[in-house]
């Protein structure tokens, strides 16, 4: 998709996840810090990046740490069970 928007001049919007970093620095992630995922779906996720900023320089995304969840379960529990 990324690369026939590309074709067309169009920009994209990938939607990621904070999970292509490893948790352990103090304080809030930027988007230039390096990332280190921990697991397969983190390193999914930056994959999919990847994949968009090669096949599209107009593109924008965006990391977010939660998009939505009826249960109550922690999110480490969602991603060793994903």
């Amino acid at each position: 998709m990324a690369e026939a928007a590309a074709g067309l001049g169009v920009p994209v919007i990938h939607l990621s996840t904070d999970y292509v970093f490893d948790g352990t620095k103090d304080g809030a992630y930027i988007a230039t810090d390096a990332t280190a995922p921990l697991g397969i779906y983190g390193a999914s996720k930056l994959a999919g990046e990847q994949a968009v900023a090669a096949a599209n320089p107009r593109h924008l995304i965006l990391r977010t740490a939660w998009v939505y969840s009826p249960s109550a379960r922690l999110r480490q529990d969602d991603a060793e069970a994903g």
